[in-house]
């Protein structure tokens, strides 16, 4: 009876052996699958996100991790259907589902500060500044990984951008804006520079174009603020961009005004 008895529970152990050796070497296969799918798609971390992991559970094989192209996650689930592996796949595709429809964003201050993690000790990885539009993949506290028009990816503050859906976007490119053009500057609240300041401005900042009267333009923020901005700081957007030179020359000497700045 004991011999039997030890039998049966060496024969339970072996199969247990046998299936997690199996396991093991399934996971090793799907893990390599997504170094490969990650190297085909992926050149450049800082513009594209694919991070996947698997494990196995009760012999199938479960992905997991989020990724912004959904040209990658479909790679790999065919790259495994070709191996005839199953798998359970809870890999995310970035804009992530909680944000609703409101995937897109447009800066809200002067300049903000993109970190290359959702903190503000992190390093700087890049800028972004008044007006310009963002893609918001994904929330984690008081930050958004968001991907700029360059398609870096970094973290900004919730406070500074105002998101915004589909048809808003469309709506604020469409309008008509003004582009600041001295280095430093201040939006007012009303049209005379003695009312009270708005917003420090930089060059190269957005504005929406609400109404143009005298020697002030009439704007709004991305968030629905009002104010003026003098006109011998500022131009219609649409005529800087027919008249602006980008030659050598031209760039040059807009450096060197930044100087010390």
């Amino acid at each position: 009876m004991n011999r039997s008895i030890t039998q049966f529970t060496f024969i339970i152990l072996l199969s247990t052996l046998i299936v997690s050796c199996t396991d093991t070497e399934k996971v090793q296969l799907v893990e390599k699958t997504i170094q490969e799918t990650k190297a085909e798609y992926v050149s450049d971390s800082r513009v594209a996100l694919f991070s996947a992991t698997a494990s196995a559970k009760q012999n199938t094989i479960v992905l997991t991790g989020e990724t912004s192209l959904p040209e990658a996650r479909a790679s790999l689930l065919a790259s495994l259907d070709q191996k005839n592996i199953a798998y359970a796949d809870s890999i995310s595709v970035l804009p992530a589902t909680e944000l609703g429809n409101e995937v897109y964003a447009l800066v809200n201050n002067s300049v903000s500060n993109l970190r290359s993690e959702p903190k503000h000790s992190a390093q700087l990885a890049t800028q972004a500044i008044l007006g310009m539009p963002l893609k918001v993949l994904k929330k984690q506290g008081g930050w958004y990984l968001v991907q700029t028009p360059e398609d870096y990816l970094s973290w900004v503050d919730s406070g500074g951008i105002t998101r915004v859906d589909k048809s808003t976007l469309a709506d604020w490119a469409d309008a008509d804006k003004i582009i600041y053009l001295n280095t430093v500057g201040f939006s007012y609240s009303k049209a005379n520079t003695g009312s009270e300041k708005v917003s420090d401005l930089v060059a190269g900042n957005i504005l929406k174009l609400k109404n143009s009267s005298g020697s002030y333009y009439e704007v709004e923020y991305p968030d629905g603020r009002r104010a003026f901005v003098a006109k011998r700081e500022a131009r219609l957007l649409d005529d800087w961009i027919s008249s602006v030179s980008a030659t050598p020359e031209a760039l040059t000497n807009t450096a060197k005004t930044l100087i010390g700045s």
